[in-house]
């Protein structure tokens, strides 16, 4: 289930008890006390309210590192952040009365943040606050008359894609929002889009068929998940490119398929209990993370995925946003949970 969004923006030291054994002749004293200590790896951190007492509903979140990350709601626009368990408050005249359905975020840097809602509404971050919304469909696309959720991403502060779930291309370039580029999906439901650089972007829909944009124009459909197409009915499947030669998929029934610059390898299952959406971010090619509906975490390094904590049980709709191996924040639609 889509629904609608704003946007909003948001540091952490652990400390472990150590003990010491001093040993005196025959004499062994222990002595125990609390140290700040380098963890053994990352973790996951309780839960951080967004927006407390706002009522929103956050399902789409970006990063650009530790420094910074941003939300996008139903009701709130965009609020910056700075620490990943320091989210500011939002302005009281930060609303949409336009936003509608699902919009999905993008901020490739602290002074940008970009997504489109379901009404065809651009929203914009500067690096200080958030810029009124601008119509720029169904206005650039005409014959659009019902919302539809968007998928955003931006390699830059100078360009972004935007693709809705109908296939129907938007391109932000220069500040400037246009439809020049053609119906990517015609067969299918357009489900998640990638993109790591101005000329290369993966969409995927959720009959398992890949589209790649070469920064002029979108390419002949690719199977790249057979099994999406036959199970789960074409529910959904998530994509993640951090380079040009690397994207992680993975499917509403706990398969995932990598992209290596020219093929999709073979379908594996990775999450046997999986019975719902999962989502997927990657910050290189060798480090990824996935969250299932039931809130299971699972962690993918060397070519291989293994099962990591479960944060949250009972949650649909998961986004999550690592700009780094070992940083990743993620949100359930009204918490933040940092993974460092």
């Amino acid at each position: 289930m889509y629904r609608a969004r704003g946007i909003v923006f948001m540091a952490g030291l652990s400390y472990r008890c150590i003990c010491c054994c001093l040993t005196i002749g025959i004499i062994s004293v222990l002595i125990l006390g609390c140290s700040p200590v380098p963890k053994s790896g990352p973790m996951w951190s309780n839960p951080t309210d967004i927006a407390p007492g706002s009522g929103d509903y956050f399902d789409s979140i970006s990063c650009t590192g530790p420094e910074f990350c941003g939300a996008i709601g139903s009701q709130t626009l965009i609020v910056t952040s700075k620490g990943a368990h320091h989210w500011s408050k939002p302005a009281p005249d930060n609303t949409n009365p336009q936003s509608s359905g699902a919009a999905f975020l993008s901020c490739p840097t602290v002074g940008f943040c970009a997504a489109v809602d379901a009404n065809g509404y651009a929203l914009t971050y500067d690096g200080r606050s958030s810029r009124p919304p601008v119509e720029v469909e169904p206005s650039l696309v005409p014959g659009l008359i019902y919302a539809v959720p968007h998928f955003t991403s931006c390699p830059s502060d100078k360009f972004c894609l935007s693709v809705d779930t109908n296939g129907y291309t938007l391109r932000y370039q220069d500040g400037v929002w246009s439809a020049s580029l053609p119906r990517v999906d015609e067969s299918g439901e357009v489900t998640s889009l990638s993109c790591p650089t101005t000329t290369f972007c993966m969409a995927v829909d959720g009959r398992g068929q890949a589209f790649v944009f070469n920064g002029d124009s979108w390419q002949p459909r690719i199977v790249a998940d057979p099994v999406a197409s036959t199970s789960a009915g074409g529910m959904g499947s998530w994509v993640s490119c951090p380079t040009i030669t690397f994207c992680m998929l993975v499917d509403y029934s706990g398969y995932y398929a990598t992209y290596d610059g020219g093929k999709w390898s073979n379908p594996q299952r990775f999450d046997v209990t999986s019975g719902g959406y999962e989502t997927v971010s990657c910050a290189s090619k060798g480090s990824c993370v996935a969250i299932d509906a039931g809130g299971n975490t699972f962690l993918y390094t060397r070519s291989s995925w293994t099962e990591s904590q479960r944060i949250e049980p009972g949650q649909n709709n998961w986004s999550i946003s690592c700009p780094t191996n070992r940083f990743c924040v993620a949100t359930d639609g009204q918490n933040s949970f940092t993974y460092s």
